[in-house]
């Protein structure tokens, strides 16, 4: 596919998603093209945000072309999405006559753009020509029914970072369908909550977890029945299921993350002879994690590009690229590289081939090696520790906030004003807290 199919770059620099209707919809849907904003006028952002849109306007329009089916389910989201294309919610004809300003803005849709005779569907989603079904979904439906609802949280995530992002909700839904039964939503009852509860209390008093981790269980499950109960229109009130079930926590059971003393990382680790006998990759990899407090998956998925080690000040730059995104805005960040780092990086100038945007299996492996080397002085001390000891050096040294944010890939307290700080300035902290 053409990088920039589909977008259009306007006068004004705004690029706009710009695309036609499959001729075999055009009665269906009720126009021959689509054409709105991608609010951008940054290329690479448009392309990535096109990419997405083209993904989901194929989904739906197959989905539209096979009709889902004919029960009444399947119509009602039908006419939802077609309604959607047309940038209005779906509303039933009884709620459209409160609403005379609605109802003549739909209307005047149809008569401009749209020929009736022809769109039977188009007029059905703008003048709510489908009944609200009775819905009853099972529990084992809910979670393509949430991500659906969900999609732009996987917008420019890599395959990996997908499947790392659904696997709380489809953890804790397995878990709650394993305790109540895969029954119909709409027959969730308060006894239900009681009895995931009771279940977590089991689990918590068999040491398998602690009591964050089951609040977050009943936090997960309760947000995908309220948002697809939401979505589809559910008689349920969730908050009755699910309300006062959390555990209380004290300072005994809640769950910290240590960070590492600098003498105990330097000595105990980086330069510990044991970790010679850990693979090349992996162990450069951690030297790098150790001195710059960058996340894993931040170095594992570097392009070649994103290392430059021929400028004055050697660095990279964590930013979206083709192999993953970035956690968030904050975190695109271009950061000196130095001391363990700077070695690591001019064995690897191109970056890891091994653990090539493979967070998970490189996290296993190092937490692993460091157990079993003495490198983990108490369970809640593992490689992402070293994060945290990097936030600690920097502010040891007494770095500015902003330093530290910029630095870190957090966000910043305060309103931003200006560039932000020089790859110079950023050096200066950099060498103050290198371990080498």
């Amino acid at each position: 596919m053409n990088k920039m199919m589909y977008i259009e770059k306007r006068y004004n620099g705004i690029y706009y998603y710009c695309r036609r209707v499959p001729s075999h919809l055009h009665d269906v849907v009720g126009m021959n093209r689509v054409y709105f904003s991608l609010k951008t006028k940054d290329p690479q952002t448009a392309q990535k945000k096109a990419a997405e849109i083209t993904k989901r306007f194929d989904k739906d329009w197959d989905d539209l072309l096979l009709n889902g089916g004919d029960g009444s389910n399947a119509k009602y989201d039908r006419v939802k999405k077609i309604a959607k294309m047309y940038g209005f919610q779906y509303l039933d004809i009884e709620e459209l006559l409160k609403n005379p300003k609605e109802l003549f803005a739909r209307t005047s849709i149809l008569k401009n753009k749209i020929n009736p005779q022809k769109a039977t569907q188009a007029v059905d989603a703008l003048l709510g020509g489908v009944e609200k079904p009775i819905n009853n979904i099972k529990l084992s439906n809910l979670e393509a029914i949430y991500w659906e609802n969900n999609y732009a949280r996987l917008m420019g995530k890599s395959d990996l970072q997908i499947r790392k992002t659904k696997q709380p909700t489809k953890r804790e839904m397995a878990f709650f369908i394993d305790v109540v039964g895969n029954k119909y939503v709409n027959d969730l009852t308060r006894q239900d909550g009681l009895d995931l509860q009771k279940a977590l209390i089991d689990r918590i008093e068999g040491k398998e977890i602690q009591r964050d981790t089951a609040n977050k269980t009943i936090g997960e499950v309760k947000k995908v029945i309220s948002e697809v109960a939401k979505v589809r229109e559910l008689d349920i009130n969730p908050a009755a299921i699910f309300d006062g079930l959390r555990f209380k926590m004290t300072k005994s059971n809640v769950s910290t993350r240590q960070s590492y003393d600098r003498d105990f990382l330097v000595n105990q680790i980086l330069n510990n002879p044991a970790l010679e006998n850990c693979g090349h990759e992996a162990r450069s990899i951690l030297k790098i994690i150790a001195e710059t407090g960058a996340r894993i998956t931040e170095i594992v998925g570097l392009m070649p590009e994103d290392i430059v080690l021929d400028d004055k000040i050697p660095h990279i730059h964590i930013r979206p690229n083709d192999l993953r995104n970035t956690k968030n805005q904050n975190s695109i960040r271009v950061l000196p590289i130095v001391g363990y780092a700077l070695d690591a990086f001019k064995e690897y100038p191109k970056g890891f081939k091994l653990y090539k945007n493979n967070r998970e299996n490189l996290s296993a492996v190092l937490n692993k090696f460091m157990s079993e080397n003495g490198m983990r002085p108490t369970e809640n001390h593992s490689l992402n520790s070293m994060r945290h000891s990097f936030q600690d050096r920097l502010r040891d040294v007494r770095a500015p906030e902003k330093i530290q944010s910029e630095l870190f890939g957090h966000g910043y307290s305060r309103v931003n004003y200006g560039r932000g700080h020089t790859l110079e300035d950023k050096l200066y902290w950099m060498e103050k807290v290198c371990l080498k």
